[in-house]
């Protein structure tokens, strides 16, 4: 399934892998196509990619229509009643991706679980503002880069004085694990179902809950 939506998608060929993509979902549901299927196919194509052997143009419609892909699946399996739980979900200020969080989202909203997305590259300002507006449950911040040590963002989160639930994900928090610097008062997910458990399960003693660093186990 992987080589064949890679070569649909050097091939520009839209139909076969938004077809591709929706069969996986169906079939494996979110959390599994995303594992086995989803973000391994997006690493292939990445590492072609910086080999020459794919053109950039391939890794944008791949990832391009996943998130078409994802919406649709969003929509189809939304249930007719969502429960109270608010998520907010949002992307590191600096960082532009975003499919971790489509992700997130989709397998959220599948179990009735509202979520309010933000997107990618949110600044703290912005993320600090929403938080004070919608006092969400739970908060999920991702980070594909490397952040820096005084991270803005966070130092607020840890500041502030409420009672949602924080949770990082992401390669972008490596360092903090590596250094010992990860914050006690926030979560940090070692894989998407580890994450989605600390979104909709509220935890005891936030932090340190994974053995295995998350940040060997999420991808690119």
């Amino acid at each position: 399934r992987i080589e064949a939506i890679v070569a649909a998608a050097a091939d520009l060929d839209v139909d076969r892998v938004c077809a591709l993509y929706a069969k996986t979902l169906e079939e494996r549901g979110v959390v599994t196509a995303w594992a086995e299927v989803l973000a391994p196919c997006l690493l292939v194509i990445g590492q072609r990619w910086e080999r020459g052997l794919l053109g950039e143009e391939t890794e944008h419609l791949a990832s391009g229509l996943l998130v078409r892909e994802l919406t649709s699946f969003r929509g189809r399996h939304r249930p007719e009643q969502m429960g109270p739980s608010k998520v907010l979900l949002a992307g590191a200020a600096g960082d532009l991706h975003h499919l971790p969080l489509q992700v997130v989202e989709t397998e959220l909203t599948s179990h009735g679980i509202r979520s309010i997305p933000l997107g990618a590259n949110v600044p703290a300002s912005a993320l600090s503002a929403a938080i004070t507006r919608c006092r969400p449950d739970h908060v999920f911040l991702w980070a594909s880069i490397a952040r820096p040590k005084a991270d803005p963002t966070l130092e607020y989160l840890c500041a502030a004085e409420w009672t949602t639930h924080i949770v990082t994900g992401g390669p972008g928090w490596a360092h903090r694990a590596q250094k010992g610097q990860a914050l006690p008062q926030i979560d940090h997910a070692s894989d998407l179902p580890q994450a989605l458990h600390l979104l909709t399960v509220p935890a005891q003693t936030p932090g340190g809950n994974g053995k295995v660093p998350w940040y060997q186990r999420w991808g690119g």
